[in-house]
């Protein structure tokens, strides 16, 4: 797999990290409640996550803390 960090310059919407795995990109923002889908609104071929605190389980939201599990 690979791993891109996209971010851009100050004030640009942009997600946080790209990996390509077996042909699928997965686009990944990260962080609180302030974070929104406009920033993964450029990346539709893409399957797209915001890895948030546990509070927000609604698609695209994901728990942050599930993150410690992979590897």
């Amino acid at each position: 797999y690979e791993i891109y960090y996209l971010k851009g310059k100050k004030g640009e919407k942009r997600p946080d990290y790209q990996l390509r795995y077996h042909n699928q990109i997965h686009i990944f923002e990260i962080g609180g409640k302030q974070k929104n889908r406009s920033q993964l609104g450029a990346y539709t071929n893409a399957h797209r996550y915001i890895l948030s605190y546990p509070s927000n389980l609604t698609l695209p939201y994901r728990p942050l803390t599930l993150v410690g599990f992979l590897g």
